[in-house]
This record gives C-alpha cells, sequence and structure tokens, in this order.
C-alpha cells in the first residue's frame, strides 16, 4: 500500500490515500484496520521519516472526523480535540521508546564493533610484515655454492625471495688442508655465512640476531631460522621481520633442506592470511563502530523528540488546542505540502490566548523545521513555547517573524 502510495519520481508519499484507506477499512473491520494502521506508519516512518509519520496521523484524524461524528466525549474546539493531545502523548512515549531501543542497539553494536577492531589490531601486532629469504653461499671447502634448480623453483613459487646470486666464501672461511675436518669446516663457514648476511642488514637499519637466538626458533622451535632482520614502525600492525636461510656449498632439494623449505612456505602463507584476517576485522569493527554510533546518535534524536512531543501533548491537552485547519491546511498547501514559512505565520497566528503554549511550541518547531530541518524542529519546539506567551494573532505571526529573523 506504501508503495502504491509513493510518487515514483519525487518519491513522496501520498499520505491522504493511505488514510483514506485505513479510515474506509475501519468501518467494517476496525481490529484489523488498527493493525494495518500500525504497519502502514511503520513502513511510512522507515521510509520517509519523521514528518511523513506526523502527516499521516493528521490526514488519519482528517478523514475521520469527515466521515464520522464527532465523539461526544471528545472536547472539540474548532478541528482540534482533547483525544488528539492524548494521541500526541501517546505518540511521544512510542516515540522515546523506539528512540532508547535504537540507542541500546547502537551501543550493542559499537561494543562489538570496537571488539573487532581490536582483536584485528593484536592479529597484525603480533604478526609482523614477514618476508622470507634463501642465500646461497660457495664453500671454501668444496669450492660449489647456490640452490638447485628444483629447490629455487619451489621456493619462488610458495613465495619464498631467493638471491640470483651466491655470495663468496666470507673472511675466514677454512678449506681443504688446513688441519680440520669437514665438520669442523662447517661449523666455521656456516656461523661466517650467516654473520656476513647479517652484517648487510645491520647496515640497512635493521635490529639482527643469529641462530640460536629465541626469536630465530619459529614453529613451537621445530625450525631455527640462521638470521632474522627486524624493522620496527611507529604503527606496531606495521613492524617488518625477513628471515633469511643460509645454505653454504651446493643444496638440493633433498633432506633437512627439503623439510625447512616446506616449513618456510607454510610459514610465510600463515603469516600472509593472517595479515589479512588481522585488516578484515579491523575495516569490519570500524564500520559496526561507525554504524552503532550513527544508531546512538539517531536514537538519541528520536527520544528527544519523543519528549518534545510529550511536552506539546501535555501543554495541548488542559487548553484544548484552538486552531483553525483550513487556514493550516492551505498554508501548508502553499509550503509545497510541508511545513514551511508560510505554515509557520499561520501557527503563530493561533498562538493566542490560552492556546498560546501549544500554538508557541508549533509555531516555534515550524519556525525550526523551515530553518534547520529534523533537529531544528526540536530547537524550535522549545524556543516556540516560551514564545507561546505572548497573545493574540497579530503578536503570534510577529514573534514567528521576529524569531525566524534570528537565524
Amino acid at each position: 500500500m506504501v508503495r502504491a502510495a509513493t510518487d515514483p519520481a519525487s518519491g513522496r508519499i501520498d499520505t491522504r490515500v493511505l488514510a483514506d484507506q485505513v479510515v474506509n477499512a475501519a468501518r467494517s473491520e476496525p481490529a484489523a484496520a488498527s493493525a494495518a494502521y500500525r504497519a502502514i506508519e511503520a513502513e511510512v516512518g522507515r521510509i520517509g521519516g519523521a514528518g511523513d509519520v506526523g502527516r499521516l496521523s493528521a490526514d488519519v484524524q482528517a478523514a475521520a472526523r469527515s466521515s464520522q461524528p464527532a465523539n461526544n466525549n471528545d472536547t472539540t474546539v474548532t478541528g482540534a480535540t482533547v483525544p488528539a493531545a492524548n494521541r500526541v502523548i501517546g505518540a511521544s512515549a512510542q516515540q522515546t521508546a523506539r528512540g532508547q531501543a535504537l540507542s541500546a542497539h547502537g551501543a550493542t553494536l559499537t561494543g562489538q564493533g570496537t571488539a573487532m577492531t581490536a582483536r584485528g589490531t593484536q592479529l597484525l601486532t603480533d604478526n609482523p610484515i614477514l618476508s622470507v629469504r634463501w642465500e646461497g653461499t660457495t664453500s671454501a671447502w668444496t669450492q660449489q655454492g647456490g640452490l638447485s634448480g628444483p629447490l629455487a623453483d619451489r621456493l619462488r613459487a610458495g613465495g619464498i625471495d631467493v638471491a640470483a646470486w651466491t655470495n663468496p666464501p666470507p673472511t675466514g672461511s677454512v678449506g681443504q688442508g688446513q688441519g680440520l675436518t669437514s665438520g669442523q669446516a662447517n661449523n666455521v663457514n656456516g656461523p661466517l655465512a650467516e654473520q656476513a648476511i647479517g652484517d648487510r642488514y645491520r647496515a640497512q637499519g635493521f635490529d639482527v640476531t643469529t641462530a640460536p637466538a629465541a626469536v630465530n626458533q619459529v614453529q613451537g622451535g621445530a625450525r631455527v631460522v640462521d638470521v632474522v632482520a627486524s624493522r620496527p614502525n611507529a604503527d606496531p600492525r606495521l613492524n617488518v621481520r625477513v628471515e633469511t636461510e643460509s645454505k653454504v656449498g651446493y643444496t638440493t632439494d633433498t633432506g633437512r633442506a627439503a623439510r625447512e623449505a616446506t616449513m618456510d612456505i607454510n610459514r610465510l602463507a600463515a603469516n600472509q592470511t593472517a595479515r589479512t584476517t588481522g585488516t578484515a576485522l579491523e575495516t569490519q569493527g570500524r564500520t559496526l563502530t561507525s554504524s552503532g554510533e550513527a544508531a546512538l546518535e539517531r536514537g538519541a534524536g528520536m527520544a528527544r523528540t519523543g519528549q518534545v512531543l510529550g511536552t506539546v501533548g501535555k501543554v495541548a491537552r488542559p487548553v484544548a488546542i484552538a486552531m483553525d485547519v483550513v487556514e493550516v491546511g492551505s498554508s501548508f498547501h502553499a509550503d509545497g505540502d510541508r511545513v514551511g514559512v508560510n505554515t509557520g505565520r499561520s501557527l503563530s497566528g493561533l498562538a493566542g490566548g490560552a492556546a498560546g503554549g501549544w500554538g508557541g511550541a508549533a509555531a516555534g518547531a515550524a519556525i525550526g523545521t523551515a530553518i534547520f530541518p529534523g533537529v531544528g524542529t526540536i530547537v524550535g519546539g522549545i524556543v516556540g513555547g516560551v514564545a507561546g506567551g505572548f497573545a493574540g494573532d497579530s503578536a503570534g505571526r510577529g514573534v514567528f517573524d521576529s524569531v525566524r529573523s534570528w537565524f
């Protein structure tokens, strides 16, 4: 029904059509019509907001008045009734409750978003930006060095950087004929190659450790990386860690070297997955937090609107609201079927005598809507309520023009 009553070009909802349909249905099935009205009101509020809901309520009341005699229990004063004020108070309670519920939902979203963002940040901090590299060094003992083609290809396919050159034997390396066994030579040449690689990273400003330091032990201690170069960042999520495996002599994809290659490939993949997950958690968390904060703000606004409606209704009820429906309706139409300057001036003209408080609040709300839509209605209602003490038609219109000139 709401969709059928909505102009596809402008998006404007024809609340008068909906009001007529509800009132006509109420003649034969009051209960069903009442349930339908609540559903229609909720959908109009979702699509058009509080302004359209208010217009729908006014149109339903007008349609009911035109089709049925006034209830003898209503205190009718030129088109306005005490029950109308009661409905304003009821609407204020609903609006306040909805605002509080929305605020609670917003607080929940904000809490979830904050926690999710924190988890993502911790995941990024615990998993620095990792690079894994393998380098070969020529052995002074065998005069051979580098990685075999199959080993180099498998490492590169797994995302590991393989040096394009083979390092020369570092100074102090042990060769054959120097009185040492092959095993003793390896114990000398291996650490010298690691130190040479570490010195290169130190020259670039990295913090460097070599095996068997604790930070070089990864994957539960099952793997010990030869050289670890770290570079901290002001943002701990962006810390950098470069792990380098040093191989002295010619190395093939067999035995220990093959196992280390597999572990390094798996570790690099796990790091990339962790960082992708951390970034996604941060993004989703911030989105949730933003949605929650927006809901909190909307909920607070709805609650404030409900409080203003309640105040206006309590003022209107004892004084039995006096307003000229024809004049206000014409002014509303002149404003393009919205509350604007003409409507506000007409309402202000009615802010006389006993109806001063109601008329002033309504006029103030009109000023706020015309000048500051949304929150301006609330501010204007408060200003107008104070100004409502001014009596008389001409005085009321003058108050509207004067207050409007302040903004």
